[in-house]
Parts: structure tokens; C-alpha cells; sequence
């Protein structure tokens, strides 16, 4: 089972604003924290914004996400408390699906840099 050793934030920017009719920003920071007395992957947002509120949702399906495909490695991921701290949202280019992409791609960071196995 893996997990982080530590809490840390982990920001990520995912962005591409040069593609005619298809730019898009996602940049948030999640939070990482092992939670040692549950053994799965707990998510929570911690965002108040009532604009970003709405893609919170997708940030876990991208938390999920990452766990899945860890899992489908045998690298079963748990005992982790994983928050959305903060969230940018761009009026035009913020799309549901890459905020998805966006915290797959800081739990695949975050656990480059600190995953321990346990």
C-alpha cells in the first residue's frame, strides 16, 4: 500500500491557451495528508468559492482516477487525505474535464516526489 510519509501541497498548472477554440486552464493545489486510521482515499474541498465549487467534483474523479489506475498496477494506493485547497477558475477556458486531468496529474507529482510504500 502506498501513501505519503507527510502532509505537503501539491499545485499543479494545466494549461494550453495557444489552441484556437479548445484553450483551457486548470490550476489547483491539492493537499496530501496520510490519515493512518482510514485505509482508503478520502476527498474533501476546502475551496470556498462558490464559482470553483462546481468543478470540485471533477478534481476528485481525477484524485479517483490516478487511485484506479494504481490499483490496476498493483500499487494499491490508501491511507491518504487528499484536499482541494485552491482552484483557479478562467471564465472562458475552464473545462470540467481537464480540472480531471489536472489533479490526476499532481497526485502522479505528489507521489513522485513523496509516495512511501507501506
Amino acid at each position: 500500500m502506498w501513501t505519503v510519509d507527510r502532509e505537503f501541497e501539491q499545485p499543479i498548472r494545466h494549461q494550453n491557451l495557444n489552441m484556437s477554440g479548445g484553450s483551457y486552464v486548470a490550476n489547483l493545489t491539492l493537499r496530501l495528508a496520510p490519515d493512518l486510521d482510514n485505509p482508503g482515499v478520502s476527498f474533501s474541498s476546502a475551496v470556498a468559492n462558490s464559482d470553483a465549487a462546481c468543478f470540485a467534483p471533477y478534481v476528485e474523479k481525477g484524485v479517483r482516477s490516478f487511485v484506479s489506475r494504481r490499483a490496476a498496477e498493483r500499487r494499491d494506493v490508501g491511507y491518504l487525505q487528499v484536499t482541494l485547497t485552491a482552484i483557479t477558475i478562467h471564465l472562458v477556458d475552464a473545462k470540467s474535464h481537464r480540472f480531471a486531468e489536472a489533479a490526476d496529474m499532481a497526485m502522479s507529482q505528489a507521489f513522485e516526489a513523496a509516495g512511501v510504500e507501506l
